[in-house]
């Protein structure tokens, strides 16, 4: 049972607590100001107790803060809490216990190890809850949550859970999906994601918090290496990207006959060996955001690597033998702070460079040595560029992308760079997006004869610009298939003669004021049939509803006048009337049916951006047609085989799913996995829902299913289900 701190201890002044520990070098608050509201506990020699110690109970504030002086043991746990801004616990030799629970915004700092049988759980503080161990962390779990601060003098030896940005250590399980995979079911909540305060009751009941089959994902990925040496002749491929990777994974370099390697998104690997250039059978080798400063000079010797990408690193320097390799035809480096890389102009087969946002201090005439390159990206790179060379003179050149953002150089390119673009006859691709008016350049003025020498282009983004008209050569692009104009000024004339001329080519006119003209008929008769279509389908018409919906989205053409809202919603609306009529159908109805929901599905999911404005009506309605759309559109997909593609559209509409409201989403889930064989995957989330939700009708099926009731027993023996 923990009590309270017990008697053994001398109260001190804040002037005796600074002189001899320092304290405010160490805690986050300014306890000095409260030393007529909180005494100072002072235990000399040390503090052991059986049965554990807590701050002051049932109060949001202690009236005294701690230190021990020596060692602080217990049986017991100890358990600090304060949210009325400030409660300490300092401890200058070693702490030992149980647990050590801490919820609101304690300062607990250890001078020297941390040592706990059970976990170590901060939580909801609110940015002023903090734990510092300068020496070693020993305990089975660490997890925070909730704004609760946690600093390591080492990486702690134990399974670490919660937000990587409030730790400074590598972090095995993030506060996300991931976390809840790993959990117990007893410890997520009706929200579908680990409730803090069930991880609490857990730790002080002593019982497990994480499953048993819960490996960190680094040591999962140390086990499926080692289970693939053992034929490691046939290993052609490792994607061992995201896997939390503590350092370069050394066993990678035994199989002789590697193509592929990726190694992306482990920030933690800090270095690459010289020994990589081993694997002379490597062709494409993927190093983005793995936390290099350098490269071995070795990595020229890599004669059949084709492709290479390094971006988001933190490179000093880059050697020069990457000019070596000789078969590169793909070199990524995003973020790059080196300055162009100088030694690239001598890859006699690259065909794809993309320098975005680096920091480049120039653009050589020597690129023009690349006669085999196809592909330029500079988005957000130029900066600091006084000139472009004349790369009309790359005789290949079809994807040129240069934005006008300032990038990671802090100033934003001079619009006279674009001079020379208009010239480039080869291009297909072109980007000259975000060229807007910002401090010390004009807005991008497209000249009159923009696109007069450019007849091959089929991809133009001109978004995030001023212009108001489109020079009359753009009307003459004879094979355009996509257009971005989101955020333009373009006015309403100009909308009606691109609707006009092209018909039939995809654009992207988002975010244009004159094609939101309310009063426009072409607006209101679409706002119409679209509220028709809604009417209809909650009337139990499908088919009619269907067909007035499609007739609305047909008037939606590049030019028309008609709101984002009106054609999202008529895209979710056909899925779900097309969902509806499917389940009563069969055969060849059912497949022609099926065909629809998925092109429409599709057509949804793409209107839908990235990231999601949640809190706007607009955010909220889009979230729901990831779910909707998503859910649909992933069952479809399995039935028709396609698991691998079911799996990532179900994980996208997973992603606004947080709801045990959504749990008919984890269903579908479940079915894919179960198809795809994966069993095991898919009864860790039947458990997990049936834990919270036990009438949860959609696993009825599964709920005494023997299978599922077999790897429950067996799961249950091992101490990994409720």
């Amino acid at each position: 049972m923990t009590a309270e701190f017990p008697p053994g201890y001398r109260v001190i002044t804040a002037d005796e607590a600074e002189e001899r520990f320092s304290v405010s070098d160490a805690i986050w608050y300014p306890y000095q100001e409260f030393t007529d509201e909180q005494e100072i506990r002072l235990y000399e020699g040390g503090l052991r107790t059986p049965d554990g110690v807590k701050s002051y109970p049932d109060a949001d504030w202690s009236p005294f803060n701690v230190i021990v002086d020596g060692d602080l043991v217990t049986d017991g746990d100890v358990e600090l809490f304060d949210y009325s801004g400030g409660h300490f616990l300092v401890v200058t030799g070693d702490l030992w216990a149980r647990n050590v629970l801490l919820e609101g915004c304690p300062n607990v700092v250890v001078n020297g190890d941390l040592t706990v049988t059970g976990g170590v759980l901060g939580r909801r503080g609110e940015d002023g809850g903090v734990l510092v161990v300068h020496g070693r962390t020993r305990a089975p779990l660490v997890m925070n949550f909730l704004y609760f601060n946690m600093e390591f003098g080492q990486p702690p030896e134990a399974v670490v859970c919660g937000d990587p940005h409030r730790m400074n250590c590598p972090v095995d399980f993030e506060d996300d999906d991931d976390l809840v995979a790993a959990a117990r079911p007893e410890v997520v909540g009706a929200d579908g994601s680990v409730d803090d305060g069930l991880v609490d009751q857990a730790l002080t009941e002593g019982r497990p918090v994480l499953r048993p089959d819960a490996l960190p994902p680094h040591l999962a990925a140390e086990a499926e290496l080692d289970a693939l040496l053992a034929r490691a002749d046939e290993v052609t491929e490792l994607d061992l990207s995201e896997r939390r990777l503590r350092a370069f994974p050394e066993k990678v370099l035994r199989f002789p006959n590697l193509r592929r390697l990726s190694l992306a998104g482990n920030d933690e690997i800090g270095t690459v060996p010289a020994d990589i250039a081993t694997l002379t059978a490597l062709e494409e080798l993927d190093l983005s955001r793995t936390g290099l400063t350098a490269l071995p000079a070795t990595i020229g010797a890599l004669q059949r690597l084709r492709v290479l990408d390094i971006s988001r690193n933190r490179f000093t320097e880059l050697p020069d033998a990457l000019g070596d390799l000789a078969r590169l035809s793909e070199f990524r480096a995003h973020h790059l702070g080196t300055g162009f890389p100088t030694m690239v102009t001598r890859l006699p087969e690259l065909r794809s460079l993309d320098l975005s946002m680096s920091v480049l201090d120039e653009l050589p005439d020597d690129l023009l040595q690349l006669s085999t390159l196809e592909e330029l990206r500079l988005n957000g790179s130029l900066g600091e560029v006084d000139r472009l060379p004349d790369l009309a003179k790359l005789p290949r050149l079809r994807v040129l992308h240069v934005d006008g953002r300032s990038g990671n150089a802090g100033r934003y390119p001079k619009r006279e760079l674009l001079a020379g673009i208009w010239d480039i006859t080869t291009l297909e691709d072109l980007g000259i997006d975000r060229w807007g008016e910002q401090k010390g350049r004009p807005a991008l003025a497209l000249p009159a004869d923009a696109f007069a020498r450019l007849p091959r282009l089929t991809h133009v983004d001109l978004s995030f610009n001023a212009f108001t008209t489109l020079p009359e050569p753009f009307y003459r692009l004879a094979d355009l298939e996509f257009v971005d104009l989101r955020y333009t000024k373009l006015t309403g004339e100009t909308l009606d003669r691109i609707g006009a001329t092209f018909p039939r080519v995809r654009m992207d006119l988002r975010n244009i004021d004159a094609r939101s003209d309310v009063d426009d008929p072409g607006f209101q008769r679409i706002h119409t049939m679209v509220k028709d279509g809604a009417r209809t389908a909650a009337d139990g018409d499908y088919e009619q509803s269907v067909e007035t919906l499609r007739e609305a989205l047909a008037l939606c053409t590049p030019g028309a006048r008609y709101a984002e809202y009106d054609r999202l919603y008529a895209l979710y609306s056909i899925v779900d009337s097309l969902g509806r009529l499917a389940n009563d159908a069969t055969g060849d109805r059912w497949t022609a049916l099926s065909d629809q929901l998925v092109g429409y599905a599709e057509a949804a999911l793409v209107e839908v951006p990235d990231q999601i404005w949640h809190f706007t009506d607009f955010g909220a309605f889009q979230e729901e047609v990831v779910r909707r759309c998503g859910n649909a559109l992933a069952w479809h997909l399995m039935q028709r085989g396609d698991l691998g593609r079911a799996l990532s559209i179900v994980e996208r509409a997973l992603t606004v799913a947080e709801s045990g409201d959504h749990d008919y989403i984890r269903d579908t889930k479940v079915r894919i996995l179960l198809k795809a064989g994966r069993d095991h995957d898919a009864y860790v989330i039947v458990d997990q829902v049936l834990a919270r939700a036990p009438g949860f009708g959609d696993f009825a099926d599964l709920r005494d299913a023997p299978e599922y009731l077999r790897w429950k027993e067996t799961a249950s023996a091992e101490g990994g289900v409720a």
